[in-house]
């Protein structure tokens, strides 16, 4: 197998805010949420730098933490530590401020300093799956729908 080196270059990073995390965009990004402020929700594609290090030795098969007795493969996990640490989470938008470059989302899992690659809408036509099935040792406290966070003042 070749191996090739692909750059990416980061828009910009989750900070913490005094309401909580938030996406501050570069410059040269800013324009590029305009019309987002349209959408309920987005995808926010981020690298788990945190964990970049473990990249030449994620266990491919793992012990699941949430389920005891299980294991399964890295990439049947939403785990952060992968051989290219690439996730994404979607979120309810709270505020977009385009001159600041900045996307208010309800939550997002992952650390402060994290660089952001991407942002994309969520299109309920494209983003959701009418009939989906998952193993039983997902755990089922989890819920079938996102339980968004009740709406803050910003």
């Amino acid at each position: 197998m070749s191996e090739q080196t692909k750059v990416v270059n980061p828009i910009g990073r989750v900070e913490k805010s005094p309401e909580g995390k938030i996406v501050a965009l570069e410059e040269p990004y800013r324009r590029g949420l305009a019309g987002l402020e349209g959408f309920s929700h987005c995808i926010v594609v981020w690298w788990g730098h945190a964990h970049e290090e473990h990249r030449d030795t994620v266990p491919m098969e793992l012990e699941l933490p949430y389920a005891p007795g299980i294991r399964a493969g890295i990439f049947a996990t939403r785990s952060q530590i992968r051989p290219n640490p690439v996730n994404c989470t979607v979120v309810r938008i709270v505020g977009v401020d385009i001159e600041k470059g900045i996307l208010r989302p309800d939550e997002l899992d992952a650390f402060a300093d994290t660089p952001v690659l991407d942002i994309k809408p969520y299109y309920g036509c494209l983003d959701r799956v009418r009939d989906y099935r998952q193993p039983d040792w997902v755990p089922g406290e989890w819920g079938t729908w996102y339980v968004p966070i009740p709406e803050q003042t910003w």
